[in-house]
Parts: structure tokens; C-alpha cells; sequence
């Protein structure tokens, strides 16, 4: 064999480790399941594999969004969807669309689920978390432009869903397709919305007095924390003082 054609099947294998890598990376991610700490933790995990609808509503540290990012990252890997929408109402900054701020709405949206972000990259690892945003096999959606949207084969994550509108929860709600799991966590203690009813309290009433099929509400309280210490404290403080 010549000099250049060892070279070539050199180059050749070499060319092939790093994509037979991942794939092994792949697999032991797919495999990689997050153990929830809590019962309330367990169920919630239970009704996410179960169900097309959940609304997880309580405090920050309970796992709310955590376990839903790390099952979407699984139900990716093992190839059972091929979209995670990233959804995040835009709401907080005294009622501003996104539309006044200049950039794309991924680049306005960012900052407000790098959350989300950062767990899928846990999750995913952030080479791949970074490949999917660029092919958008990991969308980031802006919840004021879902109307003539809908969603199949599909995981969809909606955080701090308090500070929704009504309108946009039933927008929301209607763009649910085939082979899709839509999850809306919240937290009612810190809403920013002083007006009328917010979009997760509005949805569980809703939830609670009509028969919507595979779909579940499950709340979280104080004792379903798993974060530090102080953190803990200072939940529990706000609890007893009142959230403002």
C-alpha cells in the first residue's frame, strides 16, 4: 500500500472517532435518567410520562422545571421527538412586548430561558444543545406570536406561566398536535401581572372544572425544596411574611 493511501485510511478512521464518540455519549445520556428527590418529585415524573398536559405550579427549587427539561433531553435522545420549544411569557418588564427590542426573538428571549437552557445542557451535553438551537430541533418561542402555530412530535416547556395572560394560556393550549407534551409550570407567589387573573390560576380553574382529557395539575409546597439551606430559609421566611 502507498504512502498516501495509508495516510488516507488513517485520516479516515480518525474522521470517524469523533462522530462513533457522540454516538456512544448519545447513548449513555439516553440512558441517564434524573432521579426525583421528593414524592411529590416521583409523581410529577409519573404524570410526565403519562400524560400530554401537566401544570406543575409552587415554589423555586421543587424541581418544576428541572425534570421536565431532563425528560424532554431523553425523549430527544432516544429519538421519540424531534422538537423542544422553549417558551417563557415576555411579560415582567412592565408589560413590554418583544417586538420594541431590537434583535431576533431568540436573542430577545434568551436571557429569560437560559434556566431551561442550562438544564437541557446538563442534560444533552452543551455541544449538542448548541447544535439543536442552531438546526432548531431546540426552538425558542415567544408565547405573544404561538397563534398559527402548532406542534407535533414535539416537547413543549412554558416557565413562570404566572406571568402569562389568559389569552396567550389559550393560545397555548390550542396548538397542542399529534405525539406532543406540553408543560406549564408556575409559581402563583410571584406574579407579576396585577390585574385580573393569571395565566396558570386561570388554566387550573379550567383544568378543574371542565373534562380535559390526559392532562393533570400537581402542586408543589414548601417541603418539596431541594435547594440549599439558605435558600430553604428564605422560602420559608417569604411564606410566613408573605409574597408581594
Amino acid at each position: 500500500m502507498s504512502r498516501n493511501a495509508t495516510r488516507y485510511n488513517r485520516n479516515a478512521q480518525q474522521a470517524k472517532q469523533p462522530k462513533a464518540k457522540f454516538e456512544e455519549q448519545r447513548q449513555e445520556r439516553s440512558q441517564h435518567k434524573l432521579q426525583p428527590k421528593t414524592n411529590k418529585q416521583k409523581l410529577y415524573q409519573h404524570m410526565l410520562e403519562q400524560m400530554t398536559l401537566i401544570v406543575a405550579e409552587g415554589m423555586a427549587g421543587t424541581g418544576k422545571t428541572m425534570l421536565p427539561c431532563y425528560h424532554a433531553a431523553s425523549l430527544m435522545l432516544s429519538k421519540k421527538i424531534e422538537k423542544i420549544v422553549l417558551i417563557r411569557p415576555y411579560t415582567p418588564l412592565a408589560n413590554k412586548t418583544i417586538g420594541f427590542l431590537p434583535g431576533t426573538d431568540e436573542q430577545k428571549l434568551m436571557p429569560y430561558v437560559l434556566p431551561m437552557v442550562g438544564y437541557l445542557r446538563d442534560a444533552l451535553g452543551s455541544a449538542t444543545v448548541d447544535i439543536m438551537l442552531a438546526d432548531k430541533r431546540i426552538e425558542i418561542q415567544a408565547l405573544e406570536s404561538i397563534r398559527g402555530r402548532s406542534f407535533s412530535d414535539s416537547y413543549i416547556i412554558c416557565d413562570e406561566a404566572q406571568t402569562a395572560m389568559v389569552a396567550e394560556i389559550q393560545a397555548l393550549t390550542t396548538r397542542i398536535g399529534e405525539n406532543c407534551i406540553l408543560v406549564i409550570t408556575g409559581d402563583r407567589r410571584q406574579n407579576d401581572l396585577k390585574k385580573g387573573e393569571n395565566g396558570i390560576s386561570y388554566l387550573k380553574r379550567i383544568l378543574d372544572t371542565y373534562e380535559i382529557r390526559d392532562s393533570g395539575v400537581i402542586e408543589f409546597g414548601v417541603e418539596d425544596c431541594v435547594r440549599s439551606g439558605i435558600c430553604f430559609d428564605f422560602l420559608v421566611a417569604y411564606e410566613q411574611e408573605g409574597w408581594v
